[in-house]
């Protein structure tokens, strides 16, 4: 249901708005009249992944088999550093002069931050719904 007008004079701020949720979340708050300003650094003007850059090469590295075991975890990218995030603050970060490939993430940032990787028994400590 839209309440047209209702944001009008607002301003909005959607990070990772280049395309998917944010993108949507984007749109329907310009359509209810509100200011927005878009951030994504995975994206570029296009809305077209930029594999190229260091967020998008760990989100390529996440979605690959050779991370199937990684899993219900928050990660943040900044340049060259991969943090593992908890729910309030990073946890743990790794850096890298050169900057991350699938084959060093695999190999040296992962193994460096799964000791503080976030028991996914505990979910429901976190999470109130029941798994269906």
């Amino acid at each position: 249901m839209t309440h047209p007008g209702m944001l009008d004079g607002k301003v909005a701020l959607v990070t990772g708005a280049g395309g998917g949720i944010g993108r949507a979340i984007a749109l329907e708050l310009a359509r209810e009249g509100a200011a927005v300003v878009v951030n994504d650094l995975g994206a570029d003007l296009s809305g077209a992944a930029l594999a190229a850059s260091p967020a998008g090469r760990v989100a390529a590295y996440l979605g690959s088999d050779a991370a199937a075991d990684v899993t219900g975890q928050i990660f943040a990218v900044r340049a060259n550093e991969v943090f593992l995030m908890g729910q309030s603050r990073p946890l743990r970060s790794v850096q890298r002069d050169g900057g991350w490939t699938a084959s060093t993430l695999a190999d040296t940032a992962i193994p460096a931050l799964r000791p503080g990787f976030y028991p996914l028994d505990r979910s429901a400590d976190v999470f109130s719904w029941d798994p269906i």
